[in-house]
């Protein structure tokens, strides 16, 4: 088991896994131009005729985690960001475009999808070591069943490689991270790779809005400079390290047949460090984009600033892009393309200056944030190119790429097997709406109408999303039958009101993780 706890996270792995070095990684990444070239990287070209055939036996499974990634940036989402290697990757799969998270943001999100198990309403949290004091951030505690669990049952190795700071690095998800038979912690969100000092002050003031220019924000992003390439080499930015590790990761289960691989990449979560070439595909400011953003209304950022942020995204989404274009690439290169499912999601998306509000927010749950795509590749080709807008969401992950890979999913999930789609037939749920909640707040999202509400009923707000598609128009005062029926519905499918825990309770001393837990 690897877990690593030390400066240098990956350092920690066995002596196999050791970080690529420096100059391999800039040997083998093909930086530059080329690194871009990747919109022909796609699998297609080696689906096999044999399809029932290769349904008939396990398969390997690839689980790509974005984080904060939004579907309206991907280009063959319609969005504007360029990103060839997703959208190659959609042309390949089964794209899904009514996707909502069950429960945000990050660790209640990723509880979802490894565990295929609802989290939501967040019944009985409280406050934990480590983690965000906010309803849902509460660790695996040690023999919870995990997708990595089920299938190292089944004969697969297991492997997970991640940059995210509370899976990776925090005392409490330690549990977790012995599930799993390589587990690779990549430095950069967390952690001190390169001495904060070696970049000097006035390069972190400049990313920051004049409003956030306080000592502690400017020593944070001055340490991520450093750790993230400074925001000029961006073979030592996060995403490309955990991309590379998962290139490595792969071809060492290249001899443990079959295998599970979760490659899971924080950026473009912020704090934000792109690199120039990428900045220039969306602004010609002088200023090397905003590293960071409050969670509160946007009244603190110019309309000049507002864009800077948007395009620091959008060029910090065109990097991630790039290196997981590499990634699929040496998918391909290793044949794994022919006997392995891939599967793609996202946890939850950011405010980039919309409805005046940046970051996140766990009232306002806009379509901005709680909007993510979803993409299952099978290798026999079934369904590539096709969209689907049955309502999915995080906890139908696992079942389903069990399913694919040629195994029954275990009875007890919350989740539903998406694979019936791939050959045009319906799941076993039928799903007429989406429900999930963030902290102390729930939404019910229908077809036509969508309630977000505090859970303890005294807020609430309706949006007609036909007539009113970007929810600038709220509608509960003049609808108050459909707010009461939406949330009848949600009470339905949690049996009881969600819970609302108070200011003082979520503040309380959180709770540490016995020491049997290490043992």
């Amino acid at each position: 088991m690897t877990s690593g706890h030390g400066r240098e996270g990956e350092a920690e792995a066995p002596e196999h896994l050791r970080e690529i070095g420096r100059r391999d990684l800039l040997k083998s990444a093909g930086l530059g131009a080329a690194a871009l070239g990747l919109s022909g990287c796609g699998l297609g070209d080696a689906f096999s005729s044999d399809s029932e055939a290769k349904r008939t036996r396990p398969q390997n499974i690839v689980l790509i985690v974005i984080d904060t990634l939004r579907p309206d940036h991907v280009g063959v989402y319609g969005g504007s960001a360029r990103t060839p290697n997703l959208d190659a990757l959609a042309r390949e799969s089964l794209r899904f475009t009514r996707v909502y998270p069950e429960a945000m943001a990050t660790v209640p999100a990723r509880r979802s999808i490894m565990t295929a198990r609802r989290v939501y309403p967040f019944d009985g949290w409280q406050p934990w070591y480590g983690m965000a004091k906010r309803p849902g951030w509460q660790p695996l505690p040690p023999g919870t069943e995990n997708i990595a669990t089920i299938m190292k049952r089944r004969g697969y190795w297991t492997a997970y490689v991640s940059d995210n700071p509370f899976l990776s690095h925090s005392g409490p998800f330690e549990p977790f991270r012995q599930t799993w038979d390589r587990y690779v912690p990549v430095l950069g969100q967390r952690g001190e790779r390169r001495d904060a000092h070696s970049v000097p002050r006035r390069e972190a003031v400049r990313r920051l809005p004049p409003i956030m220019r306080e000592d502690h924000l400017i020593w944070r992003v001055r340490q991520f400079l450093a750790d993230n390439g400074r925001g000029v080499d961006e073979s030592q930015h996060a995403a490309a390290r955990v991309f590379k590790w998962g290139e490595k990761v792969m071809k060492q289960a290249g001899g443990h047949k079959p295998f599970l691989l979760v490659v899971d990449s924080f950026s473009p979560h912020e704090l934000w460090a792109p690199t120039r070439k990428y900045l220039d595909m969306y602004t010609d400011s002088d200023i090397p984009g905003i590293a960071d953003v409050r969670y509160r209304t946007s009244d603190y950022l110019t309309k000049e600033q507002i864009r800077l942020v948007k395009a620091t995204y959008a060029a910090c989404l065109t990097m991630v892009d790039t290196w997981l274009g590499h990634f699929l690439r040496e998918l391909k290169r290793q044949g794994r393309d022919k006997d392995t499912v891939v599967g793609l999601v996202s946890d939850h998306g950011i405010f980039l200056g919309e409805h005046e509000l940046t970051g996140k927010s766990d009232s306002y749950l806009f379509e901005e944030l709680i909007h993510v795509p979803l993409m299952l590749r099978s290798p026999d080709g079934r369904a590539a190119g096709r969209k689907s807008d049955y309502f999915a969401t995080t906890v139908d992950m696992g079942p389903t790429l069990m399913s694919m890979a040629g195994h029954e999913p275990p009875e007890g999930l919350d989740g539903t097997d998406l694979s019936p789609l791939l050959d045009g037939d319906k799941p076993a749920a039928e799903r007429p709406f989406a429900y999930g909640g963030y902290a102390n707040f729930s939404f019910v999202r229908e077809e036509r109408w969508k309630l977000i509400a505090r859970n303890d009923k005294s807020w609430n707000m309706l949006f007609d999303l036909e007539a009113d598609p970007h929810e600038r128009r709220e509608l509960s005062r003049r609808h108050p039958e459909v707010v009461r029926r939406l949330w009848k519905q949600l009470l339905e499918k949690t049996n009881s009101r969600p819970p609302r825990y108070s200011k003082s309770f979520m503040e309380s001393p959180p709770r540490e993780p016995p020491k049997s837990w290490y043992q």
